[in-house]
């Protein structure tokens, strides 16, 4: 593995370095090769692997391409069509391989092809996992019924008055409004 640039962060602050070191080299690498890739793509990919995995971005697995794919993005990432699952696997190859011909990617894990490969293996079950609700997190779930409600993200003020009139609501509506089992222990 390449030597300068530390993989494996042990704080936010330098987590932060590394992630604009890595992005910077990305998008040059992106560019250099010509892919219609968007270098942002490998925000996610870092930020999950880093915030809610072993934290070392440059050593990669089977597993934690599931847990990425299968597991967090189905409940905590809306997209807007089915095109961009694949783009979202495409561009986690794309990263991988520049990973690979950076010298980042650490022996330890599994090879550039066996990743590659069970990406290509879980596309079925990513699309399935993202299309079920029961999946979607709590937060997820929100977003949708304010996206329901013609609110979007930056709409700051609108999603203050929209969380304010949920919060109003009793526990039921609110329940059912995310499409929890009603009853349910949570009460956020």
């Amino acid at each position: 593995m390449r030597e300068g640039l530390d993989l494996f962060p042990g704080s936010a602050e330098d987590y932060d370095r590394t992630y604009a070191q890595l992005f910077s080299e990305f998008e040059g690498w992106v560019a250099e090769a010509g892919l219609d890739v968007d270098p942002d793509s490998a925000d996610f990919l870092c930020h999950y692997k880093w915030g809610y995995l072993h934290g070392d971005l440059g050593c990669w697995t089977n597993a934690d391409l599931d847990s990425i794919f299968l597991q967090i993005l189905p409940a905590k990432m809306i997209v807007e069509g089915e095109n961009e699952l694949d783009l979202a696997l495409n561009e986690a190859k794309a990263f991988l391989r520049f990973l690979a011909e950076a010298g980042y990617l650490d022996s330890e894990g599994d090879s550039l092809t066996k990743l590659i490969s069970h990406l290509d293996r879980i596309r079925p079950r990513f699309r399935s996992r993202m299309a079920d609700s029961r999946r979607y997190s709590w937060g997820k779930k929100m977003w949708l019924a304010m996206a329901a409600d013609g609110i979007t993200p930056d709409q700051s003020d609108a999603v203050q008055t929209w969380i304010a009139r949920f919060n109003a609501r009793p526990k039921s509506e609110r329940e059912a409004l995310l499409g929890l089992p009603l009853g349910s222990r949570s009460s956020r």
